[in-house]
C-alpha cells in the first residue's frame, strides 16, 4: 500500500503512526506508574493509619482501671474498651473522608465486629504466619473499588484481664473470658479505604498529560515534516520531473541548482552527466540504427534462401525416405514368394529324405536359413507399416492363458533343444482382454524368443500374467536367466536395429527390430514397457496391457 501513495503521503503516515505509538506507549507506562505510586502512597497511608488505631487500642487497654475506676474507688465498667473506641474513631473517619475501620477476628464479642468473607481469609493467613506482618488488596464493594487493610493484633498482658484465663469466668464487662494467652492471636484492625478520589486524582493527571504529549506530538510531527519536506521531499520532487523529462525525450538540462543533501546533489550530479551521454548517443543513434537495419536486410535475405535451400532439401529427403519404403515393401513382398517356395520345397525333402546323410543336413540349412530370411523380411515389413501409419488393431475378447498354451506348443521343441526349462504362471480369475490377438501373440512371441536364444543351457524362463484392479490392467513378466544387461545397455534395447554388441549378430542372427516392433505394439494398445536387468544376472521384460481398448493406429 505504501509503494502507491505520494512521498508526502508516506512521510506523515510513518511519522504520525511512530509518534502515536510511542505516545501510546509512553502514556502506557505513566498511566501504570501513576496508579502503581497512588497504590502505594495509600498502603504508606493505611498503615500509618492501622498502627496509630493500634497504639490507641494499647493505650485504652492499659487505661482500662482508671476508666472503670469510680469516684468511690469502686470499679463499674463504663462500657469504654479499645473495641468501642476504633468504632467511634471509625465512625468520626466514615463521616469525612469515606473511611471504615473494624477490629475483627474470628471469634467476636459484639456482632458489629463480624468479619466479612475477605477478612476471614485475610484472618486465616495472619493467623497461620506469624511472619506477616501486614495482608492488603483491592477489593469491589457495592460496585465501588476500595483499598483494604489488616493489620494483625495479638494478645498483651493488659488484654489478658478481659480475655485470659481462667476460660469462661466473666469478665468486668459481663463476657466470659476466653482462656488466651500472653502472644496468642487476638484478630486484626481492618480498614476500608475509599479509592474514588484516587482514581479521580489519577484520571486528571493522565487527562493533562495527555494534552500536553498531544501538544508535543503535533509540534514534533510538524516540525519534522517540515525539514524532511524541504531537505529531501523537494529536492527528491525535482528529481522525478527530471527523470520524467528524460524519459519523455527531453534531453536538455538546466543548470544543476544546489541541493541542501550530499546524497541528493550527488543523485543529481549524475542525472545530469547521464542526460548528457544519452543526448550524445541520440546523437549517433539515427545513423547506427539505419546501418544496423540495412545488415539485418541484408542477413535476412540471406537467411531466407538458406530456408529456400533447406525447404528443398527437406523435400527431396521426404522423397526419399517414401522411396526407401516403397522399395523395401516392395523387395519384402517380392522375396517372400521365392523364400515361401524354398521352405516348402526343403519341407518337402526333409520329410521324405534323401540318401546322403549329408545332403539331408544341408537342406535343412537351406531350410533354417530361408526361415530366418523370411523372419528378417516379416520384421521389416512390420517396421515399414508402423513408420507409415498403417498398423491397426482388430480387437477381439480373449484369454491371455489362449495365446500362452499356443506359444509353449510352438516353443516347446527349441526349448527342449535348448535344454531349458520354461514355466507360466496365470492365476484362474484374470479377466479376459480386448486386444488384437494376433499381435499381442506376437509381443509376448518376440520376449519368448529372446528369452530362450539369450538364456544357456540349463537356464529357466518364466512367465508371469497378473491383474492390477486399480489400474484396470493386466502386467505381464518375461523372466530368463540369462547373461543380462548393463544400465547403458537397457537404455538402447528398444531402438531400431540395435545388437548390443557385434557377437550376438554373429552367434543368433537379427536385425534388431523385435524389440522395436514389441514397443510400438505395447504402445498402441495404450500400454508400456520396460525391462530389470543386471549384467550376469539375467533379464525381466514388463510390458503392462488396458483391459479395454479404443481402436487406433500408430
Amino acid at each position: 500500500m505504501l509503494n502507491r501513495m505520494r512521498l508526502n503521503t508516506q512521510i506523515m503516515w510513518l511519522l504520525t503512526t511512530t509518534i502515536s505509538v510511542l505516545m501510546l506507549l509512553y502514556l502506557g507506562w505513566d498511566s501504570h506508574i501513576l496508579r502503581k505510586q497512588a497504590l502505594e502512597d495509600l498502603h504508606k497511608s493505611t498503615a500509618v493509619l492501622a498502627n496509630q488505631l493500634l497504639y490507641t487500642r494499647i493505650f485504652i487497654a492499659q487505661k482500662q482501671d482508671l476508666i472503670n475506676k469510680d469516684g468511690d474507688g469502686s470499679i463499674h465498667f463504663k462500657n469504654f474498651n479499645p473495641s468501642v473506641a476504633i468504632r467511634g474513631i471509625s465512625e468520626l473517619f466514615n463521616g469525612t473522608m469515606g473511611y471504615t475501620f473494624k477490629q475483627t477476628g474470628l471469634k467476636v464479642r459484639n456482632p458489629e465486629n463480624s468479619p466479612d468473607l475477605f477478612e476471614i481469609e485475610m484472618l486465616q493467613k495472619l493467623a497461620g504466619d506469624r511472619d506477616l506482618n501486614e495482608e492488603w488488596a483491592v477489593d469491589t464493594i457495592n460496585d465501588r473499588k476500595v483499598f483494604r487493610y489488616m493489620l494483625p493484633l495479638y494478645y498483651e498482658r493488659d488484654c489478658l484481664t478481659c480475655h485470659g484465663e481462667p476460660a469462661g469466668k466473666l469478665d468486668i464487662a459481663g463476657y466470659p473470658k476466653e482462656g488466651s494467652k500472653l502472644g496468642d492471636f487476638a484478630g486484626a484492625i481492618s480498614i476500608i479505604a475509599p479509592m474514588d478520589q484516587m482514581e479521580q486524582n489519577i484520571h486528571n493527571m493522565l487527562v493533562g498529560r495527555l494534552l500536553a504529549v498531544f501538544t508535543l506530538w503535533l509540534t514534533l510531527t510538524a516540525l519534522i515534516y517540515l525539514i524532511i519536506r524541504k531537505r529531501f521531499v523537494q529536492p527528491l520532487e525535482h528529481m522525478t520531473g527530471l527523470a520524467q523529462r528524460i524519459g519523455s525525450g527531453n534531453l536538455e538540462m538546466r543548470d544543476v541548482p544546489a541541493m541542501a543533501n550530499f546524497e541528493i546533489q550527488t543523485l543529481y550530479d549524475s542525472f545530469h552527466a547521464m542526460a548528457e551521454n544519452l543526448k550524445e548517443l541520440h546523437d549517433n543513434l539515427e545513423s547506427k540504427v539505419s546501418e544496423r537495419t540495412n545488415e539485418l536486410a541484408a542477413a535476412y535475405q540471406t537467411l531466407q534462401r538458406h530456408q529456400q535451400e533447406l525447404q528443398k532439401i527437406n523435400k527431396k529427403l521426404a522423397e526419399a525416405s517414401e522411396v526407401k519404403s516403397e522399395f523395401i515393401a516392395t523387395m519384402s513382398h517380392e522375396l517372400q514368394t521365392p523364400l515361401t517356395s524354398m521352405i516348402a520345397y526343403a519341407e518337402v525333402i526333409l520329410e521324405y529324405g534323401t540318401e546322403k546323410e549329408e545332403v539331408t543336413e544341408y537342406v535343412y540349412d537351406i531350410y533354417q536359413s530361408a526361415h530366418h530370411l523370411l523372419d528378417l523380411i516379416r520384421d521389416i515389413l512390420e517396421l515399414s507399416k508402423i513408420e507409415k501409419g498403417k498398423m491397426q488393431l482388430h480387437l477381439t475378447v480373449f484369454e491371455i492363458a489362449e495365446i500362452t498354451a499356443v506359444l509353449e506348443r510352438i516353443l516347446s521343441p527349441l526349448i527342449n533343444r535348448n535344454g531349458l526349462t520354461c514355466s507360466i504362471e496365470i492365476p484362474e480369475e484374470l479377466p479376459a482382454i480386448q486386444a488384437d490377438k494376433n499381435k499381442v501373440k506376437q509381443i509376448l512371441m518376440n520376449l519368448l524368443s529372446n528369452a530362450i536364444k539369450f538364456t544357456p543351457a540349463g537356464g529357466s524362463v518364466h512367465v508371469k500374467v497378473m491383474y492390477l484392479d486399480d489400474e484396470h490392467t493386466i502386467l505381464v513378466s518375461v523372466q530368463d536367466t540369462g547373461k543380462g544387461m548393463s544400465q547403458n545397455d537397457i537404455s538402447l534395447i528398444f531402438g531400431k536395429f540395435i545388437q548390443l554388441d557385434s557377437g550376438i549378430t554373429k552367434e543368433y542372427g537379427g536385425t534388431g527390430l523385435g524389440l522395436a516392433i514389441t514397443k510400438h505394439l505395447i504402445e498402441l494398445h495404450g500400454g508400456t514397457i520396460w525391462v530389470e536387468s543386471t549384467t550376469g544376472s539375467g533379464s525381466t521384460f514388463y510390458f503392462k496391457l488396458p483391459i479395454y481398448q479404443v481402436p487406433s493406429t500408430v
